[in-house]
């Protein structure tokens, strides 16, 4: 196996709980790279967003990536649109296994809501602020699928807990 573990998909397919879950498992430090960014920047993804807008964040997420890629033994969670970049595909393939989780459009939606309902502002996603949210991560996955697609396990979580869809990727690293 590779030194580290990447979880991608698009927002809400439980990168972030599966990989804290999953690191504890395996003992690997877990690194939700949102946060990474958010405290290299001192400011909230949204703020960045807002501030600089989505090419900056994307540029600040790209050099982010590259520093914790450097390190070994990590589970690390990255944002939905990481991957869009062909440049960010090659580190985490030189660096690690690839694994994508995946989630019904719906679902994906139910759960954004439900976080934003719980954690107001830190829970904050543009896409909510479209009139028909559930058209529009339909649209960003159709755009996206070939990119989660080509990774090395994928990984539905509909239904599934963390653990459930940490055993699933476990399996699929052949451990």
């Amino acid at each position: 196996m590779k030194s580290n573990i990447y979880l991608t998909g698009f927002s809400a397919t439980g990168k972030t709980t599966t990989g804290r879950k999953l690191g504890e498992i395996l003992d690997m430090t877990f690194v939700d790279l949102d946060s990474v960014i958010e405290r290299c920047c001192g400011k909230k993804i949204s703020n960045i967003f807002l501030e600089y807008g989505e090419e900056h964040f994307r540029f600040l997420e790209a050099k982010c990536l590259g520093v914790v890629a450097s390190e070994n033994n990590q589970v690390i969670s990255t944002g939905g649109g990481l991957p869009v970049r062909l440049e960010n595909r090659e580190v985490m393939f030189a660096t690690g296994t690839v694994v994508c989780l995946q989630a019904d459009p719906a679902v994906i939606l139910d759960r954004l809501v439900s976080q934003e309902r719980s954690e107001g502002e830190k829970a904050y996603r543009p896409m909510l602020d479209s009139p028909q949210p559930l058209i529009k991560i339909k649209e960003l996955l159709k755009l996206r699928a070939q990119i989660y697609a080509a990774c090395q396990i994928v990984i539905a979580t509909d239904n599934k807990s963390p653990q459930m869809v940490a055993d699933e990727i476990i399996k699929g690293l052949n451990l």
